[in-house]
């Protein structure tokens, strides 16, 4: 079960079981659909191959070569850096997770071509390596789980080679509820349940843009693909989910709010890349 003296959402218990008993892959993360229809079917195998999508997009925007050291944080599972590892050589690469549960997972990863791959917890607000140290940084759909993105982002500025790259993924509020005709308390109370923890759901901080300007970052590129990513619901809700009554579960009741916020524009799905 979860260790409670570090914040990971509920929702990797199930995650994790999954994984051990054979049901789960190694990507915890939603699918990317090129050319996505109102008709969009989805299965295991295809999201699991939308999966792959959303990984080889960001790997494409990291614009890698061999030889260079390459963080994970966040890293869930291990698979983009096993991506990586199967595509390039001579490269460092490390993975860190406040979660020792999934650093465990990792580590049964082995290196290859000339690599080395090594696993280790951490706090991504308070990370464990000296300034820089990093040619590039991935983070995805992790960072809304962080205490702060300002300050990860100042991490991230101090690992970071001089020309380094932060390349994430990222679930940020876009617009402002109206919160007349559904309070911002409901809609918190269903997403952190299951979702949780998600200490800027609002947007308090600042834009992507602005948090990374004061950090002495500059945003190089940014791709909204919330609807490239919107087939992926079709798996993580329920398909007898009933809007009107409650799924009787902290992670279908979060599941739900965030089909129903993306949809609404309110909450966005995006793709972004910051240069040291």
């Amino acid at each position: 079960m979860n260790d409670h003296r570090y914040p990971v959402p509920s929702y990797f218990d199930f995650l994790i079981q999954d994984f051990h008993e054979g049901m789960g892959n190694r990507m915890v993360h939603l699918g990317h659909w090129d050319q996505p229809t109102a008709t969009q079917q989805v299965n295991g195998a295809s999201f699991a191959a939308a999966q792959k999508a959303l990984e080889q997009e960001l790997i494409r925007m990291g614009q890698l070569e061999d030889g260079l050291s390459v963080l994970d944080v966040g890293c869930g599972f291990g698979s983009t850096l096993q991506t990586i590892d199967s595509q390039f050589a001579h490269m460092q690469l490390l993975g860190l997770n406040i979660d020792p549960r999934q650093i465990a997972i990792c580590e049964q990863i082995k290196a290859t071509g000339h690599n080395t791959l090594s696993w280790q917890q951490g706090d991504a607000c308070s990370m464990p390596f000296p300034d820089q140290c990093f040619d590039r940084i991935f983070c995805i759909e992790a960072m809304f789980h962080f205490p702060s993105r300002q300050k990860f982002f100042n991490e991230v500025a101090r690992l970071l080679k001089p020309n380094g790259l932060l390349i994430a993924s990222d679930i940020a509020c876009t617009k402002t509820v109206d919160h007349q005709s559904i309070p911002g308390f409901a809609i918190e109370a269903a997403l952190f349940d299951g979702y949780g923890p998600w200490p800027d759901l609002w947007g308090d901080e600042g834009s992507h843009s602005v948090m990374a300007s004061k950090s002495g970052l500059k945003l190089e590129a940014f791709r909204d693909v919330s609807k490239e990513t919107m087939p992926s619901h079709q798996l993580t809700v329920s398909s007898r989910a009933d809007g009107r009554k409650d799924p009787g579960s902290s992670a279908q009741r979060a599941a739900m709010m965030l089909k129903w916020l993306q949809q609404q524009d309110i909450l966005q799905y995006c793709y972004f890349t910051l240069r040291k």
